[in-house]
């Protein structure tokens, strides 16, 4: 059954329109929150990092020695340290996914690329800050994290460098559309909704 998805005036992002920063959401896995989970359609694998799989309890024997080597945005190339599966939480979809483990110290806990983004459909838009999906003949949309460095300064400083933008309203008060203005049923998941068990 196909599904058609719309970005409008609804979608403007919480930011200026002529922004050019990344597109972070917050997850889930194992009922931990994540934040830092950058989206990307631009790569063919998911990634997340070695620090984040001992934080969820995982240790480092439980990965699959599948190394790899992974080709960074500068050229230079990293050794993966092995690969393991998590059930990753977005919106009201989880799904057990195949993730590339790499030890260094990123701007990003995960990345999602596109095996990720194709399994469920999710179409990102890096402009509206936000992913679109089809569930349950409803269109979802879960929204862009504001403040992806909230609590990491050091990063927040390294990740500023690279992507200057202005921010023209208080991120804390975003106006997310409600059903009534919407010319079809949809979900919308702010970043801070907590999953229901």
């Amino acid at each position: 059954m196909s599904h058609r998805l719309t970005f409008d005036h609804h979608n403007i992002p919480f930011i200026s329109p002529s922004h050019n920063i990344t597109l972070y959401i917050k997850a889930f896995i194992t009922k931990h929150k994540v934040k830092r989970v950058l989206v990307d359609n631009g790569l063919g694998l998911n990634i997340c990092t070695l620090t984040l799989i001992k934080h969820l309890g995982f240790p480092k024997m439980t990965l699959d020695p599948n190394i790899i080597t992974i080709k960074a945005y500068e050229n230079a190339e990293r050794e993966s340290v092995g690969t393991i599966h998590l059930p990753i939480m977005v919106g009201p979809v989880m799904r057990q996914t195949l993730f590339h483990v790499i030890d260094l110290d990123l701007t990003y806990n995960i990345l999602l690329g596109r095996p990720w983004i194709h399994a469920i459909q999710y179409v990102p838009s890096t402009f509206h800050q936000c992913i679109k999906f089809p569930y349950a003949s409803i269109e979802v949309t879960v929204l862009g994290d504001p403040q992806p460095f909230q609590y990491c300064k050091m990063l927040e400083g390294q990740y500023r460098k690279t992507n200057f933008y202005p921010i023209t309203k208080d991120t804390s008060k975003m106006d997310i559309p409600t059903t009534p203005e919407m010319t079809k049923p949809s979900l919308y998941i702010h970043p801070d909704d907590v999953p229901s068990t």
